[in-house]
């Protein structure tokens, strides 16, 4: 697994971000985060004339992705499953909407955590048939900076309790999954993906 160079400091989690896509766009009035603001807890990008104009062009060419409620419960299910198949701790995950937070420890570097949980998710939404293969589900990259320290590890409180409610309730995620409500391809196989 993945290892920091020798005399460097060891991560003590990581908090990943990625977004659905079209819905959280450089130009956004929310803010957004560039290569040069992805700091935890840094300032955002503010939204400007040009970005502002981009979101608009792209709103009209492109239909940002949203998670409804049974693809919220799918891609939860997953991210945890997937956690338990690679060996790393999830500290906190919210599923929302339009993105998705998550704090995880593991061996790999944060760039890997991140690069599964989005393809494990996107092809468990395909499987359940809640999107056709080759829709666009979620943005390129996202965000992976280190916690270091044990303040760092208040994202995990941030991912848990600082985002509004929970939209996927542990109770709602139990029924669907245990009752049959979600498609038989939404329930988890650990089996690894075919080629």
């Amino acid at each position: 697994g993945w290892r920091p160079p020798t005399g460097e400091r060891v991560r003590l989690a990581t908090s990943l971000r990625f977004t659905c896509y079209g819905t959280w766009l450089h130009g956004d009035e929310r803010g957004s985060v560039d290569r040069e603001h992805s700091a935890f807890d840094s300032e955002r990008l503010v939204a400007s004339p040009n970005r502002k104009s981009y979101v608009e062009r792209f709103r009209i060419i492109r239909t940002p992705f949203k998670l409804g409620a049974s693809g919220r419960v799918i891609v939860h299910q997953i991210i945890t499953d997937t956690c338990i198949r690679r060996d790393e701790e999830l500290h906190a995950l919210n599923v929302r909407t339009n993105h998705v937070h998550a704090v995880l420890s593991g061996d790999e570097a944060p760039e890997s955590m991140l690069t599964a949980l989005k393809a494990w998710a996107t092809r468990r939404l395909a499987e359940a048939g809640l999107i056709e293969r080759g829709t666009k589900v979620r943005t390129r990259g996202g965000s992976t900076p280190y916690l270091w320290t044990p303040d760092d590890m208040a994202a995990a409180w941030y991912v848990s309790e600082g985002q509004g409610p929970n939209l996927v309730s542990p109770g709602r995620l139990a029924r669907l999954t245990a009752g049959g409500s979600l498609p038989v391809a939404a329930r988890i196989d650990l089996s690894e993906p075919k080629s």
